[in-house]
């Protein structure tokens, strides 16, 4: 092979891998959180997911998702077999160790009721003595000082589809009972699951706690300069606020 054909070759080799996008390796929950992680045969995708991937295209960046339970994707990220996973700033401890997207979606706090549980004001002294039905191992902080004096009762299930159908019975051993549910995750359900359509549960109005969903990432040179170029293509809105 003559020198000017084999120096050709290398430099189209060397083109091609420059043309290649980066990539950015994220974790989401393997269980899904619809409306915003959905996960299917067609892959990753949802309201949280989209305009991500949307960025990371103008950006020149390939998005290569992992579906882990949240332990697990805590330790992938520790070892940097992830750049980042999906988290929010508000529920770990040293936020500021991290890089975080520019992407984030607000996750509002509300109680869901059986209609006739429903009280005419979400006051304090009207939820005094209900029930409320929560995720095992989920952290309700302005719930808590009502779990902890026993002004509400906590009752735990392991998804928010069995949080929705408990309250399909309206028999409780209190005066009501409710289910403390993110805002649009009720919401998805109780259209999509088949067994929520006709039920009579309704959402309600007041806030228990908001928190700014979006990605967790490690915080290297690299993927500080990936983030720069992404958080650049991502559209921030008023409405994506607490």
């Amino acid at each position: 092979m003559g020198i000017r054909k084999w120096l050709a070759l290398l430099m189209l080799g060397s083109a091609s891998a420059l043309a290649e996008p980066e990539q950015l390796r994220l974790a989401v929950p393997d269980s899904a959180y619809p409306p915003y992680v959905i996960s299917d045969e067609t892959g990753v995708h949802g309201t949280l997911i989209a305009p991500l991937r949307a960025a990371a295209a103008a950006a020149g960046i390939e998005l290569v998702f992992t579906l882990a339970p949240e332990l697990r994707s805590h330790r992938l990220l520790q070892r940097g077999v992830i750049d980042g996973r999906m988290e929010s700033p508000d529920w770990i401890e040293n936020p500021d160790d991290f890089l975080w997207t520019a992407l984030m979606l607000p996750m509002r706090d509300v109680l869901i009721y059986h209609q006739r549980h429903r009280p005419a004001k979400e006051s304090d002294v009207a939820l005094k003595n209900y029930e409320i039905i929560a995720h095992l191992g989920y952290a309700y902080p302005q719930l808590q000082a009502w779990f902890d004096s026993g002004q509400v009762a906590r009752l735990d299930k392991t998804s928010e589809l069995k949080m929705l159908l408990a309250l399909t019975n309206p028999n409780a051993t209190r005066n009501g009972r409710a289910a403390v549910m993110e805002r649009g995750v009720a919401q998805w359900l109780l259209k999509q699951a088949p067994e929520l359509r006709q039920q009579p549960l309704v959402i309600g109005e007041r806030t228990f706690g908001c928190a700014l969903m979006g990605f967790q990432l490690r915080n290297t040179e690299r993927i500080a300069e990936l983030l720069q170029r992404l958080n650049k293509h991502s559209q921030e809105s008023a409405n994506h606020r607490c």
